[in-house]
């Protein structure tokens, strides 16, 4: 399949459980190399990482996973009541819910005990302040940031969940964890 380029990876990405197609391509023939999956705060809501985790790994055997987009989640949704709503758009909610939720999903994460977790990338170092100036509105996609920022991405503070992240990966590396690798690059 990679007869021009040997060395390339196949990859493919969905998010939460859009896995039918990728589960049909597989049964047709298609083989990857790297399966990524996309998964927030919110997905937690009505499911879990772990189940569908498992559930990749017996679809798709021989390959391996990214968690390749992943962060406490800070838009709205339709679903919220308005008391969450508008709790969300307080920035000091966010900043808490975001360090607590940080430490939980790692845990849950590394304790799924699959040798096919190969990475865990966090979505967005820095805010994007330009959409809600854009929009003159709140919009999460401004928050997701672990370092808050201007327009320009001057004057950075970092958050709580930047020091809340340091310290479990800190945490995972000296206590000698198994899968400590996943976060290595993270740093």
């Amino acid at each position: 399949m990679n007869e021009g380029y040997p060395e390339g990876k196949i990859c493919i990405n969905f998010g939460w459980w859009h896995t039918a197609f990728i589960y049909e391509l597989y049964n047709q023939g298609c083989r990857f190399d790297i399966v990524g999956i996309d998964w927030y705060s919110d997905c937690e809501e009505v499911s879990s990482i772990k189940l569908l985790m498992d559930d990749v790994i017996s679809h798709i055997p021989d390959c391996d996973i990214i968690l390749c987009e992943t962060n406490y989640w800070m838009n709205l949704h339709k679903r919220y009541p308005k008391e969450r709503k508008e709790a969300l758009k307080n920035a000091e909610n966010r900043y808490m819910w975001q360090a607590e939720w940080i430490p939980e999903f790692l845990d849950t994460v590394i304790n799924c005990n699959t040798e096919k977790l190969k990475a865990i990338v966090f979505y967005e170092l820095l805010d994007e302040p330009v959409f809600e100036i854009e929009s003159g509105e709140y919009n999460g996609e401004s928050h997701f940031g672990l370092v808050e920022c201007d327009k320009d991405g001057s004057n950075q503070v970092k958050k709580p969940a930047f020091y809340t992240l340091r310290e479990k990966i800190n945490e995972i590396k000296l206590g000698g964890c198994k899968n400590a690798y996943l976060l290595r690059k993270a740093q």
